[in-house]
């Protein structure tokens, strides 16, 4: 052991040397620090087979088989001071059924001398349903007749195309793409759990190094001294393999307990934000907003943590969650987190005090400002119009583009008579340093996108002309009973909203929002940006309901996207890219940055194994089959002005209008002395269903008419500003 620790004192960056301190502590059962001393090896090394499978067998003596069979690699690197252990180990490999791992076991196994014990792996596969028709008799053929090379290399294959009965191939249509497993977590072992507010980025891709990351949290239960384990997994080659960096939030409380994962990165490290609570204890809902970044680079696992809000520690700040991160692209120091906020110690929110938030860093995340609103809530019983009275389902969603500007978005109730839970938004021309008046994004004023059934799913994109784009899944109120959800793409070019209504399910009429059986809280709502401009939208619908009987976990599923290629004014498709899914809750996502792929993560539950995958899927097969199919994108039947929202207002108010045609419009505001006051809109417009909002800072209370012109349509409606 002393030789060892003086090659470390020589050269502290030897894996190596690590890697046999670590078999020394083993040996003498000392696991804590065996596992440190390889993990240590594997920070500085991540290809260091033996690293991977020492700690492996230490985790086996601990009793943790899941981390076991996460770190078992080749069979021939393993150091021969734990080559029992190991052997032992890689005996259970038929329970796991797993693609390499079966593979491990069948070929250390017969190269030792253990045929028979080989054969009783790839018996336990057959048995388990994986391997189906022809493929069992061969493989039992060449197990009886001793070729167990032949037998490894069958099974190998069969298991690499698929499980459950079903290939890869039936599972995604366009040719040569097939899903690669990233983790799995076996019967009774931890659960992948993500956030369901769609600003959550659970998959990034980083363009200028091609590096991609994934991330959630492992969710032991309530009763493991270390509830929820914030985990990542990163890939250097394209997605072909990947490399799991867990318990990244160790030390940054009493216990590891986070949640709400989300993601960015940048040439040099990924980055991380999540939701650290200081406690075990679940129903304190106090959060604090924390940062993680690889300091050693890609792949070397040197996490960092560190406290987002510096005003506070941890024990003060009540529920600070459901972030996401945005990075200036003229100023890679520019950083702003979006955050939702609530006072209320337990899972009820309170109002005032429940609002909506970014946090601002000018120095590449080392220092943050202090908590900046830009959307708050009041007590229900304020008895005014136009205030926001709930914002409990939301998260805050960040973008930011050239010359400082940004953008924030999320979920609000109005003060109203009814429930629905509209988008709102804000804008900053400083860098998010200060934010305009929030208000409502016009035409949403009809639609719900906040119930449970919807799952509160918002996501936001800036495209390659800087407009800023909000996508959501939402019920149209307006359109009687059932309501029929839709994918909406809300557009923002600054001064005009364009509203597309582009996505609608195929057979039932909640279809694409029922990702996750029993609890359809967790749809798939991801768009992407390609660099020709190209943008991509993912969602998920059912397709199937045959013999179901009602019974979601019984329905068939496939993953589309649609495609646009004028910014989201028209929009082709659906392309399906992932077909007899078994869909399962978070993390399912589509990585916002394209590259000649599109970057896609899923989540299945097979056989009392639930796992994760990844899929590139080719841009340009999704381009020339969606060219094939005719736009979806609603044009309106005539033109029209609808009653602005909400009516009264104070201080913003938004207003909707539809254009049948390509027109020259005019928007303008007058007083009851005709007046004008404001012109909104004067200009060419294409056909499509457009909005403005009006903000009457300024002006004194009373009546204002708005009056659209549009070639040969005129109309006015009636608006009454109440201070």
């Amino acid at each position: 052991m002393e030789e060892f620790r003086r090659a470390i004192a020589c050269d502290p960056l030897y894996a190596d040397a690590h890697c046999s301190l670590g078999v020394c502590f083993y040996q003498m059962q000392d696991l804590p620090h065996a596992v440190s001393a390889l993990q240590t090896a594997l920070r500085l090394n991540p290809r260091l087979g033996k690293a991977h499978n020492n700690l492996a067998v230490a985790y086996y003596a601990m009793g943790d088989l899941r981390r076991a069979w996460d770190y078992v690699r080749a069979p021939t690197q393993v150091h021969y001071e734990v080559e029992p252990a190991f052997l032992e180990l890689l005996r259970t490999a038929g329970h796991r059924g797993v693609q390499g791992r079966a593979r491990a076991a069948i070929q250390f196994l017969s190269q030792k001398g253990g045929e028979r014990a080989a054969e009783r792996v790839c018996n336990r596969i057959l048995s388990s349903g994986r391997v189906r028709g022809a493929c069992n008799g061969a493989v039992f053929h060449h197990i009886v007749e001793g070729n167990m090379r032949k037998a490894t290399i069958l099974l190998t294959a069969v298991l690499l195309l698929g499980g459950a009965g079903v290939s890869w191939g039936q599972r995604c249509p366009i040719p040569g793409v097939t899903p690669v497993l990233i983790a799995t977590s076996p019967s009774g072992g931890p659960s992948f759990n993500s956030c369901y507010r769609g600003g959550n980025e659970v998959i990034y891709y980083e363009p200028s190094s091609g590096n991609l990351i994934a991330t959630w949290y492992w969710a032991y239960g309530s009763s493991d001294p270390d509830p929820r384990r914030i985990t990542a997994a990163i890939s250097t080659d394209g997605g072909q393999t990947w490399t799991l960096h867990e318990n990244i939030n160790l030390g940054v409380g009493a216990v590891m307990n986070a949640y709400y994962p989300t993601l960015k990165g940048n040439a040099s490290t990924p980055i991380i934000v999540y939701r650290n609570v200081s406690t075990a204890n679940t129903t304190l809902m106090k959060g604090q907003p924390t940062l993680a970044m690889d300091l050693l680079g890609w792949n070397m696992g040197g996490w960092v943590n560190s406290f987002i809000d510096q005003t506070a520690s941890a024990e003060d700040i009540l529920d600070m969650r459901y972030y996401s991160i945005a990075i200036a692209p003229d100023n890679p120091q520019l950083w702003l987190v979006g955050a939702y906020h609530h006072p209320g110690t337990t899972s009820a929110p309170q109002a005032p005090g429940e609002y909506l938030l970014v946090y601002r860093s000018e120095d590449g995340g080392a220092t943050w400002s202090p908590p900046i609103r830009w959307a708050s809530a009041v007590p229900a019983d304020v008895g005014k119009p136009n205030y926001v009275i709930d914002l409990s389902t939301s998260s805050t969603l960040v973008e930011l583009g050239a010359n400082n500007k940004a953008y924030a978005a999320g979920l609000g109730q109005y003060y109203s008579d009814d429930d629905l839970w509209r988008v709102i938004y804000s804008t900053s021309t400083d860098g998010g340093a200060t934010w305009s008046s929030p208000a409502l994004i016009p035409g949403a004023d009809f639609l719900d996108f906040g119930n449970g059934r919807l799952g509160r799913n918002i996501t936001s994109l800036l495209d390659g002309a800087g407009n800023f784009h909000v996508f959501a899944i939402g019920a149209d109120t307006s359109e009687g009973t059932p309501e029929q959800v839709c994918a909406w793409d809300f557009r923002y070019d600054g001064s005009l909203w364009n509203i597309n209504r582009f996505v609608y399910p195929q057979v039932i009429p909640e279809g694409i929002v029922a990702l996750d059986p029993k609890n359809s809280a967790w749809p798939m709502n991801n768009a992407a940006l390609g660099p020709d401009g190209t943008l991509y939208y993912s969602y998920v619908d059912v397709v199937d309901t045959t013999g179901a009987a009602g019974d979601q976990y019984k329905y068939k599923y496939k993953m589309f996207v649609m495609v646009s290629g004028d910014q989201g004014s028209t929009w082709n498709g659906p392309v399906a890219v992932v077909e007899n899914w078994s869909g399962r809750g978070n993390p399912n996502g589509m990585a916002k940055n394209a590259s000649d792929k599109l970057h896609i993560i899923f989540r299945e539950y097979v056989g009392g194994v639930d796992s994760l995958y990844y899929v590139g899927v080719p841009t340009s097969e999704v381009k020339a089959r969606s060219a094939v199919s005719l736009p979806r994108s609603e044009v309106p039947k005539s033109f029209a002005l609808y009653q602005n929202f909400p009516n009264p207002f104070n201080p913003t108010t938004s207003i909707r209008f539809d254009l049948k045609e390509q027109a020259h419009v005019t928007l303008s505001v007058h007083n009851e002395r005709g007046q004008e006051v404001a012109r909104l809109v004067d200009r060419v417009e294409p056909a499509g269903m457009k909005g403005v909002v009006w903000d009457a800072r300024g002006l004194p209370s009373g009546v204002y008419f708005c009056t659209l012109r549009a070639g040969d349509f005129v109309a006015t409606r009636k608006m009454t500003l109440v201070r």
